[in-house]
Formats: C-alpha cells, sequence, structure tokens
C-alpha cells in the first residue's frame, strides 16, 4: 500500500472529530483541514501564508471534468508547463477515486514544490493545488501536506446565507424564493422551486446582476439591457438561464 493511500486508511479509523478540523472556503462545496500556518485566502478559494507565499487553492468542477482531466495530466503535458514530474499516485477515498502529482516547478526564479489532487466525488470534480517554495518546506514538510489533502471533504449543499455573501450586493429578503445559483460577485437568480413543465417554458425566475458602465442616455438603457443580459451576464435568447447557470444552479467554474 502506498503511503498516502496508508494515511488514508488511518484517518478512517479515528474519531469522527478529525472532521470538525475541515474548513470550507466561502462559496465552495470542498474543503478540507489546512496545514498549520494557512489562513482562508481573501483573494482565491482556498488557504494561503502571504509571507512564506505558500498556496492552497480548491477549485470545484463538473463530474465529467475528471476523466478529461485524467487523461490529459501527463508527464509531457506538465512539463510543457513547466512542471518536473516526481511522483504520479493512484488514491482512493471515501468519496471516491482520484490521483494526486507531485513535481518541482520555477516561479519567479525560485523552486517551488507543488502538489496536484484530482478526486471524483459524486457530482463533482475536486481540483486542489499546493505550491510550497522550497525555502518554506521546514514550515510544510510532506507529511503536513498529505495530512491535509487527506482530509479532504465534500459538502452536500451551500447555505443560501453563505452564497449570498459573495455578491457585491445585499439580499435581504427572498419573499418565498429560493437562490437558484450564484455567480460571484456579479449576479445572483432566484427561483420558485416549482416544477418545470413540459416544453421550454421555465418556472419563475428573477435575476438580479450589476456588471461595470451604464447607459448615458435614458433612450440606450433598453440595448443596455439586452446586452448585459444577452452578453456579459451570459444569458440566451428567450430567457433561457442555461446558459449562465448549470443543471445544479451553479455559474460555470462556481466552487
Amino acid at each position: 500500500m502506498k503511503p498516502f493511500s496508508y494515511l488514508l486508511v488511518l484517518l478512517a479509523l479515528v474519531s469522527p472529530a478529525w472532521s470538525l478540523d475541515v474548513i470550507y472556503p466561502i462559496g465552495s462545496r470542498v474543503g478540507l483541514a489546512p496545514p498549520p500556518g494557512l489562513t482562508v485566502s481573501k483573494s482565491f478559494s482556498g488557504f494561503e501564508d502571504r509571507s512564506n507565499r505558500v498556496a492552497l487553492v480548491i477549485a470545484t468542477l463538473p463530474a465529467a471534468a475528471y476523466r478529461e482531466i485524467e487523461q490529459s495530466a501527463t508527464s509531457e503535458a506538465l512539463q510543457k508547463q513547466g512542471m518536473t514530474i516526481e511522483a504520479r499516485e493512484e488514491v482512493s477515498y471515501p468519496l471516491g477515486k482520484g490521483f494526486l502529482v507531485r513535481g518541482r516547478l520555477e516561479i519567479e526564479n525560485q523552486p517551488v514544490h507543488k502538489w496536484i489532487l484530482i478526486l471524483s466525488a459524486d457530482d463533482l470534480t475536486a481540483l486542489v493545488t499546493i505550491q510550497v517554495p522550497v525555502a518554506a518546506q521546514s514550515h510544510y514538510p510532506d507529511d503536513a501536506i498529505r495530512t491535509a489533502l487527506a482530509s479532504l471533504a465534500v459538502r452536500d449543499s451551500i447555505p443560501a446565507e453563505e452564497r449570498l455573501s459573495l455578491l457585491p450586493f445585499r439580499v435581504s429578503e427572498l419573499a418565498g424564493f429560493k437562490v437558484g445559483g450564484v455567480m460571484a460577485g456579479r449576479a445572483v437568480m432566484l427561483t420558485d422551486g416549482a416544477p418545470q413543465p413540459s416544453g421550454p417554458t421555465l418556472d419563475t425566475h428573477i435575476m438580479i446582476a450589476v456588471g461595470p458602465g451604464g447607459p448615458t442616455q435614458a433612450s440606450d438603457r433598453g440595448r443596455f439591457a439586452h446586452e448585459r443580459f444577452h452578453g456579459d451576464v451570459g444569458l440566451v435568447e428567450h430567457g433561457n438561464t442555461h446558459g449562465l447557470f448549470d443543471g445544479h444552479g451553479k455559474a460555470p467554474g462556481e466552487d
């Protein structure tokens, strides 16, 4: 049994209290217990130690992405991105299967250790990358990184209040509507949650969005609104919101 798989077995046998250490970045269904020294980042979905230039980034991708990444994340492909592969390990979590890639690269002429964990977990693919400069490795040894990765967890859903906190405006009264989807920093879709009838008609939706710019003339407001909803925000014709939010009510790339 490989070291990382052995660690996963040990963690599965310890007290459930381990899960209390898991932290979910705001708006992310994927979380973990970060190594000591890392705190939740305010700049990206994950954790960081700015003084030591250490970053742990968490991304949530569609379930179908796992197969594509598994086939494309070859040593040759990663080498073209400047990463020298040291090892690739197949891993098995209670959540699903995955693989771990370890290697080195240079960032701003500084040698950096990089870890990439890809995990297939039911309805999503979890992608975790960790970058540790060689100069900071004594603060973040391999054992600490492996322990953090082994704690990876996925929650069933994100509380509505947490999702709404990602917006640059406040929605204080939902009036019976539910949060159907959020594009962080941009837009929210509210829905009455009623079953969709047959045909192209959707249930009731309310879209609230913000963006840069605005019409200088009142006569341009209609054109501006049309361009905003059918362009920048990503809505397609006839009010179909599937161009903005996927089937799970989340925007493409949303954590």
